[in-house]
């Protein structure tokens, strides 16, 4: 399922979450945008730190955030994709 290692002290884009499939449920960018961007309104657990706005909008995310998050909801987001 994950094919790469998630280092805690990285920070990844939305681009390498999809190419090494960090989150198993997401295979587009906009599904893993729209994860992200839900995740900004509800409880903010990603900790997303966001450069630019409009078309140029780059989100970057710790490792460590990711990890947290997929062991906490991945294997209710992959059952009910």
């Amino acid at each position: 399922m994950n094919t790469h290692t998630i280092i805690p002290s990285k920070e990844y884009s939305i681009g390498e979450i999809v190419k090494h499939k960090l989150f198993p449920w997401a295979t587009h960018i906009a599904t893993v945008r729209k994860t992200v961007k839900a995740d900004m309104q509800s409880k903010n657990e990603l900790s997303t730190r966001i450069e630019g706005s409009g078309h140029t909008t780059r989100y970057h995310i710790k490792g460590s955030n990711i990890k947290k998050y997929v062991a906490k909801y991945g294997h209710i987001l992959v059952r009910n994709k």
